[in-house]
């Protein structure tokens, strides 16, 4: 019975079956017997760990795994998948990330964005200032918005346009 419930909770199970050490069929999830062909395919040798192996059934391909339960001392636990359920949870999957790279993108974009415009800003300002003093409006300064590499660039410029302003004054 809790096979059954698993399988009916899990769409993407076809069977579940339960062999013991001898390789005889002890439990299984659907209630007529199943074929001598679905029980001899993917057969666990010990000491191998898990096998899996894909075949194909009126209803699709079946990835068929098999797993030693204690390693092989209770037997073999086989759980047989629809592909076409595995395929669409690998869709939804590749969806999920598709979007979550979008997502991340757009995200950085923006803040090399922001942080271009915050390096930037202050160099255009003082590039607008020396053009124009340059065109003779000496009474220009630059803005000193922080206290980084750019703010004391902009300070030593306007103290050499001090020191140029007060040159031209003296002669």
């Amino acid at each position: 019975e809790l096979f059954q419930e698993t399988k009916d909770f899990h769409k993407e199970i076809e069977y579940i079956m339960l062999f013991n050490k001898n390789n005889q069929l002890v439990v299984r999830s659907f209630l007529q017997n199943p074929s001598p062909d679905l029980l001899s395919i993917n057969r666990v040798f010990y000491p191998d760990k898990e096998r899996f192996e894909i075949f194909n059934t009126e209803i699709g391909p079946i990835k068929d795994v098999a797993v030693p339960v204690f390693e092989g001392r209770l037997g073999t636990l086989r759980v047989g998948f629809k592909e076409t359920y595995l395929h669409e949870d690998i869709t939804k999957i590749i969806k999920r990330v598709g979007i979550s790279i979008v997502i991340v993108s757009l995200f950085s974009i923006i803040i090399a964005y922001a942080l271009i415009t915050m390096v930037n800003k202050p160099i255009q300002d003082l590039t607008i200032v020396a053009k124009a003093i340059k065109d003779g409006q000496i009474e220009k300064r630059a803005k000193v918005r922080s206290s980084d590499e750019t703010g004391k660039l902009s300070e030593a410029f306007n103290i050499m346009v001090d020191n140029l302003y007060d040159t031209n004054l003296q002669i």
